[in-house]
């Protein structure tokens, strides 16, 4: 198992506080034959100087210096030279547990495996730590299986199991390994890299064991609505649409009407925008032709925006007709009827 090369690919940008712990991290894993490529996305505080720094202290450490073009565009320049017979990626911001790529790479190896999955931790700033083992212990499972599991990794609003699409949490065979889409274009680009590495798997295994600690940044967060939001879950739908019609026509109907309930009940309604403002991005949203030939096309029962019965028939019912007024109301009642409930 040792002498199978995995390649750590860990794009850089504006790090400079977390950089150091997570490159340890990778050197201190205890499977040691790794080519950690660290790419220097056009950083513009002193992460290009502690990469060159971490490159002379271990003779496994890449450094690639390039124009800033976004996460996928640094994760495909690591591709580029990624010599390795599996790739792996971390966000550097993020951390590992020591023994994650010797777990992961134990089973890739003696299994003969294209995908190897785990569990993950959610750090927050405040140093609460969440533990998602978020898919059921699945083994070994081939192609028929494997195409079963894509549809549950497109996110619904409110499921309580969720099938994270994060590139992060797994080890990838190198030769079934696609470029990453730009998020500049998609808002997200792991879950189309997810769905893509999916397609081209012939095997896969689930380790229901939690190693990566995902970091929530304070600086991270925010509520504010940007209109450019709604066109990029366009064009992630239609991606989705075009490379998932023949496993499922309803996938991104289904997707598009979760992200979009998500969008307004999470981001628009909650923002500082003032109620009229709120209206009008509802409305321009729902009465969006594009967004419409979707929601024709969505079965109800198969939604999981985490509303129940009459209400998400209702909900539905109200975008499908264009009453972008009526939604609203529907949905800040929505909002505070949950918001009571939590508290």
């Amino acid at each position: 198992m040792s002498d199978v090369l995995l390649s750590v690919i860990v794009p850089v940008y504006n790090v400079e506080k977390y950089l150091d712990k997570c490159v340890q991290s990778i050197v201190d894993q205890t499977y040691s034959n790794l080519e950690i490529i660290l790419v220097d996305d056009g950083s513009p505080d002193k992460c290009p100087q502690l990469c060159e720094k971490w490159a002379q202290r271990d003779n496994r450490i890449k450094v690639v210096h390039k124009k800033n073009g976004g996460l996928g565009d640094a994760r495909n320049a690591g591709l580029d030279i990624a010599s390795g017979d599996y790739v792996a990626f971390v966000d550097s911001d993020d951390h590992i547990a020591p023994m994650m790529y010797e777990t992961l790479m134990k089973k890739a190896v003696e299994c003969k495996l294209d995908v190897v999955k785990s569990g993950f931790m959610r750090e927050y700033h405040t140093g609460k730590i969440e533990n998602f083992i978020d898919m059921d212990a699945r083994q070994d499972i081939g192609k028929e299986a494997i195409l079963k599991l894509i549809p549950l990794h497109i996110p619904k609003f409110g499921r309580k199991l969720t099938y994270t699409c994060t590139s992060c949490t797994s080890v990838y065979k190198r030769s079934i390994v696609p470029y990453f889409v730009s998020e500049r274009r998609y808002v997200s680009e792991d879950l189309i890299f997810t769905v893509e590495c999916m397609l081209r798997a012939n095997s896969f295994a689930y380790i229901p064991q939690s190693y990566y600690y995902y970091y929530v940044r304070d600086d991270s967060i925010t509520h504010q609505y940007n209109e450019k939001t709604f066109v990029l879950i366009k064009s992630t739908t239609s991606y989705l649409d075009n490379i998932l019609t023949k496993i499922g026509p309803d996938i991104a109907p289904q997707y598009i009407y979760n992200k979009v309930h998500h969008l307004i009940k999470g981001v628009i309604l909650p923002s500082d925008l003032s109620p009229r403002a709120k209206r009008e991005a509802i409305e321009g949203i729902v009465k969006d032709k594009e967004y419409q030939s979707y929601l024709h096309r969505c079965d109800i029962s198969k939604c999981g925006t985490g509303l129940k019965g009459i209400k998400n028939k209702l909900g539905l019912s109200l975008q499908c007709s264009g009453h972008s007024r009526l939604y609203y109301m529907f949905s800040k009642f929505d909002m505070i009827q949950t918001k009571l409930r939590k508290d």
